[in-house]
């Protein structure tokens, strides 16, 4: 979709104190000068083997052409355009425009297709841009005005982050889990037990009455 483009036109500007004073109407200029801009084919050649159309060069391509247009006589003098009105170029609609930092400029919007997807429709048309600048006059800059992938691109990311996290919590109340019932199952250790972790010697006996031990 393009925004902001215009398309050459010559636009007429008439003064309507001008026109009373002539007895002129709007359609007299408007029917003056869509016979004086004609493109028409005005005939056809025939030939043995072919036909050619013939067509006219009445076409007028810019303002100044229009300017001594001769709309209508009034006491026997011509009344051309330029005299009851002003002629200059311009556009076809000069209400619509864009504009870019400021700058005049065309606005080229590109959507995707259904079942595509933004991201890679974008970086797509990232790589192609350079070739575009390129081709382009120096005068004339592109860059990129709106990039919709950059939000959806940040919820991805804030979705993996979750994803990770959510998988990280797990792995560490598993481990927690696992590490509290391991715990449990071992057996308290025995009186005796006990007792010989605090016993220091070379030699361990059971004493008795009669029996002396180091």
């Amino acid at each position: 979709m393009v925004y902001g483009s215009q398309q050459y036109a010559v636009r007429i500007q008439l003064d309507p104190n001008q026109l009373a004073t002539r007895g002129i109407a709007l359609t007299d200029v408007e029917q003056a000068v869509g016979n004086a801009n004609v493109n028409l084919p005005t005939g056809t050649l025939y030939g043995r083997e072919r036909a050619t159309s013939v067509m006219a060069t009445g076409q007028l391509n810019d303002a100044k052409a229009y300017a001594p247009m001769v709309v209508a006589y009034r006491n026997g003098a011509p009344v051309r355009l330029e005299q009851i009105g002003r002629v200059f170029d311009s556009v076809q609609n000069d209400k619509v425009a864009a504009w870019y930092n400021g700058t005049r400029g065309v606005v080229l919007a590109v959507q995707r297709q259904p079942g595509t997807n933004t991201i890679e429709v974008v970086n797509a048309i990232r790589t192609i841009l350079p070739s575009f600048q390129a081709q382009l006059p120096p005068s004339i800059t592109l860059s990129i005005l709106y990039d919709r992938s950059q939000s959806i691109r940040e919820s991805v990311r804030d979705v993996q982050f979750t994803l990770l996290s959510a998988l990280i919590l797990v792995v560490l109340v598993i481990f927690v889990f696992l590490r509290s019932a391991f715990g449990d199952v071992h057996p308290e250790p025995r009186a005796a037990d006990v007792d010989r972790r605090h016993v220091r010697g070379d030699v361990l006996c059971s004493a008795t009455a009669s029996t002396t031990c180091r």
